[in-house]
């Protein structure tokens, strides 16, 4: 009994302490969209139309986890952490059987080193605490392999009871994840190469059995293959995509890559006999060749690339890693396996900051907070939130008793001219605007201070932000603004070059002879922020006038990501004020660098005078994104 607990001592509490992370972590995050949009769809009474509307046209997953958060919360309600405790129990044995497979096929001390990676890496920590496939896809995907290769390489005399649970596990990954159905099928597809004269029969019979089960689903899928664009929002990877997302896996962390390095070199250094060992290199295989398989789909069909679907293969690419302690000096391994937990719970606690609350409070946290200005303010305040889905910051307002009413809840790139128009007769005091989890222009912002110039309250984090304006009370100062040039009835120049002769009355003229001006060109300075371009012009009943910026380095034009000419333009005549003045915000495009001169011009687009009072440039240190 005593020899048991010495032998398990390691495992135990690396499984504790996987245990540990991933339940406390689950209860300080509040849900992600993705998880949100899964507890969205749970709505359904019949079987057919949650088959229909969850997971047919809800989502493009298969839908086994739709189905499991279904009837789970019947029972256990949506609090995250009854919702993600069997996924950080998923996740947890998925620990168990990396070990179980590394101390089976290449050695007790690899076992450990892989099972350390899994259960204190960040990548695997948050994508194994989510209430989505990714925890359970895991699982299934390393009992596959673990049927799989006891079925191929261990003499037992139960082949197909083993042939049943390999069949029972991809059956569970299909109609999991289908990355995750494609990682399983390929694995499969390198066992026929092992294939030997008593093996045959069990192992295409766990094959064919799988494909039985997965008949009735298999309509949903076809349907999923053939909807138009697929996944094109994903976009395709990088040239270095693989690096970037190994880089990411290990925390991000210069520390962790060459800690591990170092502990790879100290083992090495120590052996003195080379052990052969063949199936790290199959375990190498199965995590390149999928990634090869991936790639290949995503170039001729639809991209299925992204960083948690690697979570599949990922304890394999642990695995080879962790060969190279296979024949470590049992003194010298305890030392390192010290070293190596030590260095990733330090990296995943402070590098990484995992307990603390920045990673997805992307809803709870503005919910509560729109909730407590409502109470504290009175339901008429106007509410411009950019956010995937409301009903995400409603779900956690119904968590304390409350909705929450919104103006526009679904802002585009071009909506600031909507919400000025809600804003020019507007009589409340206050304005709420904000953003959660959807990339939002500050020209939303922007418009909302036009009319609501002070902030009386905000909160904000990472990826979300609300903020509550008043037209007249004194507020707070949360930003700095950086007055860059100027013109007006004095005539002050500054930077500005335009043709004196265009000048009448005091104002600047634009018309059919003279249709660009006046320019102001500056050298960037800046390596965040946005601008805003305050103009007070007079424009004719037809008249149009688009405020422009570009840029230029070393006298060539500076190129977007899409190799033409860097322009941004907003058409002025189309939001206008009462008062004859507008406002145009541009963000500091990624592709500028410090000393790019930028010109900020203007053009009269069909030659109808335009005359233009004043033009006043602010740089402003981003208080929004």
């Amino acid at each position: 009994m005593i020899n048991q607990i010495k032998n398990n001592i390691e495992i135990s509490l690396i499984l504790l302490f996987g245990l540990i992370f991933r339940l406390f972590s689950s209860l300080i995050h509040g849900y992600s969209n993705d998880e949100l949009s899964a507890i969205n769809r749970i709505q359904f009474n019949t079987f057919d139309v949650l088959f229909e509307k969850a997971v047919m046209k809800g989502d493009m997953h298969p839908a086994g986890v739709q189905l499991f958060e279904t009837y789970w919360s019947k029972l256990f309600g949506f609090n995250e952490f009854a919702m993600r405790f069997p996924f950080v129990i998923m996740g947890t044995l998925s620990i168990w059987l990396i070990y179980r497979i590394g101390a089976k096929w290449i050695s007790k001390q690899s076992g450990l080193i892989a099972a350390t990676l899994m259960s204190l890496l960040f990548f695997t920590i948050l994508n194994t605490e989510f209430a989505r496939p990714y925890s359970p896809g895991l699982l299934f995907s390393l009992l596959s392999a673990h049927y799989l290769l006891k079925l191929l390489f261990e003499k037992q005399d139960n082949k197909w009871l083993i042939s049943l649970g390999l069949s029972l596990s991809i059956t569970a990954a299909m109609y999991t994840h289908y990355f995750a159905f494609m990682f399983v099928g390929f694995i499969s597809l390198t066992g026929l190469f092992f294939l030997k004269r008593e093996t045959i029969l069990p192992y295409l019979a766990a094959g064919t059995l799988s494909i039985l089960l997965f008949l009735p689903h298999l309509s949903i899928t076809i349907y999923h293959l053939t909807i138009d664009g697929g996944l094109q929002w994903l976009g395709k990877p990088s040239n270095y995509w693989l690096l970037e997302f190994l880089y990411y896996a290990f925390n991000s962390s210069l520390f962790v890559i060459i800690t591990l390095t170092t502990l790879i070199l100290w083992t090495k250094f120590q052996q003195k006999e080379k052990s052969r060992n063949r199936f790290h290199l199959l375990f190498l295989f199965w995590f390149l060749g999928i990634f090869i398989v991936g790639l290949i789909f995503t170039y001729i069909s639809s991209p299925i690339l992204k960083f948690p679907v690697m979570l599949f293969p990922l304890p394999f690419l642990f695995l080879f890693i962790s060969s190279a302690f296979r024949n470590s000096n049992p003194t010298s391994f305890r030392a390192q396996l010290i070293i190596l937990t030590l260095t990733l719970s330090f990296s995943t606690i402070y590098e990484t900051k995992l307990f603390q609350n920045i990673h997805f409070g992307l809803f709870k946290e503005p919910a509560e907070k729109l909730v407590e200005w409502s109470k504290k303010y009175g339901d008429d305040v106007p509410v411009y939130i950019n956010v995937s889905n409301p009903n995400y910051l409603n779900f956690y307002a119904a968590q304390i008793g409350d909705s929450i009413d919104f103006n526009m809840s679904v802002l585009e790139f071009s909506d600031h001219i909507t919400v000025r128009n809600k804003l020019v007769g507007e009589t409340s005091e206050y304005c709420i605007v904000g953003y959660s989890s959807r990339l939002t222009l500050p020209n939303i912002f922007e418009t909302c201070r036009e009319f609501y110039p002070n902030i009386i309250d905000y909160a904000a984090g990472e990826n979300w932000g609300v903020f509550l304006l008043h037209k007249n009370k004194k507020g707070i100062q949360i930003d700095t603004r950086k007055s860059i040039a100027k013109f007006g009835s004095d005539f002050r120049t500054g930077k500005w070059k335009f043709t004196e002769n265009q000048f009448f009355n005091k104002k600047y003229q634009l018309d059919s002879a003279n249709i660009y001006g006046p320019d102001c060109t500056i050298k960037n300075s800046f390596i965040s922020g946005y601008f805003n371009i305050f103009i007070e012009a007079e424009i004719a009943k037809q008249g149009e006038l688009t405020a422009t910026f570009t840029a230029k380095r070393d006298g060539q034009d500076v190129l977007n990501n899409a190799s033409e000419k860097l322009w941004i333009g907003e058409n002025l005549e189309q939001q206008l004020n009462s008062d004859g003045t507008a406002l145009f915000t541009v963000m500091l495009p990624p592709e500028l660098k410090i000393n790019d001169e930028i010109t900020f011009s203007f053009w009269n687009r069909n030659g109808q005078k335009v005359f233009i009072k004043s033009i006043h440039i602010v740089h402003i240190d981003n208080p929004w994104l």
